[in-house]
């Protein structure tokens, strides 16, 4: 087991530099990318100085989903950094990373002395990675250098060390509320111990060597046998919206139309979607009044979960209005979850689910168009059809709305 642990291609060697200059994702993904360049160069089966590899194999090896890959590739096209083209029938996805382009963006961060300094990297491992998480992995790199540099130093306090969450923040990328996500996790697997100390108070924090291996060790001997070979192309089997029960079949039409969130009459308002829309990706600094009173970490907490984080430039980069308007819809359901305490139920529904659902309630919407069934207020119609979803598989003592109780009866849930 100590060997896979050590191997070279179980790493992602992050430079802090670059990372500082194109992103947390960006980075590992150039990480990988590069040792899969040298990896088809040594065998010189570049075309172009072109390699190809999947998305599933990228996600195994990072970790980074096939939506988060897409808005880390996009970025770094941006940036010069990375060209992809597509190739074969069927088509697969070719990448070259640009040198020139690596050495444009590093310039003015010093000379190459700086930029090849130990200090300058955060090594992540990839099975501590896949066995704790993408976040949980890049804090350990840190905070495990963190430890080396005190114990060096012989600093350590009873086997701790102490560190800010701006350094941290600094040195990884890793937002603050990203670390107490992180911290969290790893304090709950007995990973790392931390402790409130001196005045003013400081987080001092203990790595625990012996369960990071044991949790690692028992990882590899269950995927020993399921590991997949560095460039099989596999075929993604996405849920149709044809094998995706809709979920507003269960509700009468009448009752969607009928049942108010909240008594909000305006929640259904263009403006308030975008203002809140807007709020998320910082191009307003007002949080819209009807979501004033939540905790919106927990709003942000679930759009990670959901894989619907977007930047503003990704936003501004989609030539697909229809594309946006989902994206904004979704996104402001979301919140509208959070604010009516169903978050706790997230992990019934899939971000495949939620956009199939949305999917299936624009068709019904231009369905029912100048009918009796005309649908008059679609974010109602929608929220209530993801609600439905989510009440699946919880037992019968939860609520369940029937078709004949009213408004007010679901107001008493």
């Amino acid at each position: 087991m100590m060997i896979n642990l050590l191997a070279n291609n179980g790493y992602i060697v992050l430079n802090k530099i670059l990372m500082k200059k194109v992103g947390l994702y960006e980075a590992i993904l150039i990480g990988e990318l590069s040792s899969e360049q040298i990896y088809w160069e040594k065998r010189n089966e570049l075309v172009d100085g072109y390699f190809y590899s999947t998305r599933e194999n990228i996600e195994e090896q990072t970790m980074l989903s096939a939506h988060q890959q897409r808005i880390a590739i996009e970025n770094l096209k941006k940036m010069g950094i990375l060209e992809v083209k597509l190739f074969g029938m069927p088509q697969k996805a070719w990448y070259k990373i640009i040198e020139d382009g690596l050495v444009h963006t590093l310039n003015g961060e010093g000379n190459f002395i700086n930029i090849l300094a130990n200090s300058n990297y955060i090594v992540v491992n990839k099975n501590i990675m896949k066995t704790l998480g993408l976040n949980e992995a890049v804090l350990i790199g840190e905070l495990s250098a963190e430890y080396l540099y005190w114990q060096k130093n012989g600093e350590l306090k009873e086997n701790y060390f102490y560190s800010t969450r701006e350094n941290i923040e600094e040195q990884t990328m890793l937002s603050a509320y990203q670390q107490r996500i992180t911290i969290g996790n790893l304090i709950d697997n007995g990973i790392i111990n931390t402790r409130q100390k001196g005045m003013p108070l400081r987080t001092w924090y203990t790595i625990n060597e012996d369960a990071i291996y044991k949790l690692v060790s028992e990882n590899l001997e269950k995927s020993s046998s399921k590991k997949i070979e560095h460039q099989v192309v596999k075929k993604f089997n996405n849920k149709s919206s044809n094998s995706l029960t809709p979920c507003c079949e269960k509700i009468e039409h009448h009752v969607v139309k009928n049942f108010n969130i909240n008594n909000n009459k305006n929640h259904n308002n263009n403006n308030t979607i975008d203002r809140l829309f807007n709020y998320i990706i910082n191009k307003e600094q007002k949080i819209p009044e009807e979501f004033s009173e939540i905790n919106f970490d927990d709003v942000y907490s679930m759009l990670y979960y959901y894989d619907m984080l977007y930047t503003e430039d990704i936003i501004e980069s989609m030539q697909s209005e229809e594309n946006k308007k989902r994206i904004k819809q979704i996104t402001y359901t979301v919140a509208l979850l959070v604010k009516d305490n169903w978050q706790g139920y997230c992990n019934n529904i899939t971000r495949e689910d939620l956009i199939n659902i949305y999917n299936e309630c624009k068709n019904r919407e231009n369905e029912y168009k100048g009918t009796a069934n005309e649908i008059e207020d679609f974010t109602r119609y929608y929220y209530r059809s993801v609600v439905n979803e989510l009440k699946r598989g919880n037992t019968s003592s939860f609520f369940v709305l029937k078709n004949q109780q009213t408004e007010e009866d679901e107001e008493e849930r």
